[in-house]
């Protein structure tokens, strides 16, 4: 019972609201200010020395102390002139720097608890794909540029000794310079389509092994390609990727939570869209002209 009610939206909202409320009141006790007052406790002093510690591995000295405690100071003051005058309102970096932090807090108040043994193993055979060792390929291309002014005639070329039998140096004489190896091993699927497109990695996965076939289009030109290796995808247990597994379970479990009391806080608030206005690109470079 106690268990699903703090997993309640609405519940986590709530501890998030007082732990909000504590960090004001800790920020309020160690940098108290009245008015024009800035009161430098020994919190403060102590948060200082501890930051200048983990910066440079030693404790500050006296001197060096003093130096980071009037830094503060000035950063205090500046603060507040600056809010004073109204420079935080819109202003995009500080936003999205309060966003940032305010993001943190959600997700260290949706932080998940620990899966059960049946959570965790129906997660793992949902994501089976995730925690699998994906199928690879190796293979050798000689590339022809369809640019050069003897494209055609080196691909026929190739094409003959093909039909020859006379496969590697004389093949690799005819082939144009390219960015990539001639010799590829064990790239995955996708990690072909990234480099030579969808198509050529899909032709290239149907291919047989031990053989040149082409050409082959990809996003650059022309190939001849020869398979040399293929390794199937293979599972592994649960056993020997748990930890790992665990810990996507919790970063999937956090993201939902964080996004529950996300729409949570939204529900709060009354959003206004003004659809009738729309303005196309042209008026907004007009007005921005202006």
């Amino acid at each position: 019972m106690i268990r699903r009610l703090v997993s309640e939206p609405l519940v986590q909202f709530i501890v998030l609201g007082a732990t909000l409320f504590w960090l004001s009141s800790a920020h309020n006790a160690s940098t108290s200010a009245v008015g024009d007052e800035i009161r430098v406790t020994a919190d403060t002093v102590r948060h200082i020395a501890n930051a200048f510690e983990g910066t440079w591995q030693r404790p500050p000295t006296p001197e060096e102390l003093q130096v980071q405690i009037e830094n503060y100071v000035r950063e205090e003051i500046y603060n507040r002139e600056a809010r004073s005058l109204g420079l935080d309102v819109n202003d995009v970096i500080i936003r999205r720097r309060l966003q940032q932090k305010f993001q943190f807090l959600l997700d260290d108040s949706a932080t998940a608890e620990k899966p059960s043994d049946t959570e965790l193993l129906e997660y793992f055979e949902e994501h089976l794909t995730r925690f699998s060792r994906p199928a690879t390929v190796s293979f050798d291309q000689v590339y022809f540029d369809e640019q050069g002014s003897s494209a055609n005639m080196n691909i026929k070329e190739a094409e003959r000794i093909l039909k020859r039998g006379d496969f590697d140096g004389a093949i690799l004489s005819l082939g144009d310079a390219f960015p990539w190896p001639h010799t590829v091993k064990g790239a995955t699927l996708q990690d072909v389509a990234d480099v030579y497109g969808e198509s050529f990695a899909a032709k290239l996965d149907a291919l047989p092994i031990g053989y040149w076939t082409g050409p082959i289009r990809s996003n650059y030109g022309n190939h001849l390609v020869r398979v040399t290796q293929k390794i199937p995808q293979s599972s592994k247990s649960l056993d020997s990727v748990r930890n790992i597994v665990e810990q996507e379970w919790r970063l999937d479990r956090r993201q939902e939570k964080s996004e529950a009391l996300y729409q949570e806080l939204r529900s709060r608030y009354k959003i206004v869209r003004d659809d009738a206005v729309h303005l196309s690109k042209r008026d907004a470079g007009t007005d921005n002209a202006q």
